[in-house]
């Protein structure tokens, strides 16, 4: 039985993690991929510090001493993220599942350490083991395949999208409701089929944001079937309001299949905003829309920086 003063202490691991959980994001991490990446990464090592850290003040050393502790920290983990909802996070089902690998991995290192009947028993010390090391593998993957796709993105600029890209679906998505929009990706393209919607179309994101140095965006796309396509793009930095008024703003009509290069000026890009100028620093998004009653199956190539 935890003594008072280790109560407290875990009380007070529980009420660190949960303000690190409930706190609003600094906006200088969503400027930076990597910070991103790390943010959303650490529910697996944060639940697996405060299991370690209440397993140790409690002295658990027994199932059902374990069972009270790995419970309390589940409901912790369900609690905070419901709370999210109701602040500037949203609820999270994957974020649950980072806290129960976190737990497992914390659990799994407590047992293999100090009960002896898992440390004298050959098959569950395995188990356990086992079970410590694919936590450790979970806890590990999402921001060692954030790394390797963040310095994929970095070898290749000034590409900012190609279909070989690591992880480059993710870097699309529809502009309105998924319904609107079903974005297929081949070895020498990414096919985008416009399906509903006044406007339907995309946006492109999480690309190396710091354009300075270059003149001009290349975007090389191809229409398929009957009709011409009048496409509209918009480009926007990260301090863009939601509204086309602060955005860069052009037009295109392709009329005909085969590839077709649309080229942009980073100058006009930078003066696209009404009230100011874009940081060439800092783009964010590139979107593609069509116009209603043009054609409907769009195909990317390549979009990069000259």
């Amino acid at each position: 039985m935890a003594s008072q003063p280790q109560k407290s202490r875990m009380v007070l691991l529980f009420v660190a993690l949960g303000v690190l959980l409930l706190l609003p994001v600094p906006d200088f991490v969503d400027d930076h991929y990597l910070l991103g990446i790390l943010q959303n990464a650490g529910h697996a090592p944060g639940f697996a510090i405060l299991t370690y850290g209440c397993l140790y003040l409690a002295d658990a050393r027994s199932p059902s001493g374990y069972a009270r502790v790995v419970g309390l920290v589940l409901m912790f983990a369900v609690a905070t993220e419901v709370l999210q909802h109701f602040t500037h996070r949203q609820f999270s089902v994957a974020d649950i599942g980072s806290d129960v690998t976190g737990v497992a991995f914390a659990l799994a290192a407590w047992l293999l350490r100090f009960d002896h009947r898992v440390r004298q028993t050959l098959w569950l010390r395995r188990l356990t083991a086992l079970t410590g090391m694919a936590a450790l593998v979970l806890m590990l993957a999402p921001p060692l395949l954030g790394l390797s796709t963040w310095l994929d993105r970095k070898a290749r600029f000034p590409v900012l999208l190609e279909p070989d890209m690591a992880n480059v679906l993710m870097m699309t998505a529809s502009l309105g409701s998924q319904e609107e929009v079903d974005i297929t990706l081949h070895p020498d393209r990414i096919s985008v089929d416009l399906l509903a919607g006044p406007r339907p179309g995309l946006v492109i994101k999480d690309f190396v944001a710091d354009w300075q140095g270059y003149e001009v965006l290349v975007i090389e796309v191809s229409k398929s079937g009957e009709g011409e396509l009048f496409l509209e793009l918009y480009v926007r930095d990260k301090a863009s309001a939601l509204e086309g008024s602060d955005w860069f703003f052009a037009h295109a009509l392709i009329e005909t299949e085969g590839w077709h290069q649309l080229r942009f000026t980073l100058d006009d890009i930078q003066n696209g905003p009404r009230s100011r100028s874009a940081d060439l620093s800092q783009i964010a998004a590139i979107a593609l829309h069509r116009r209603a009653g043009t054609a409907s199956q769009l195909s990317i190539r390549k979009i990069y920086l000259q």
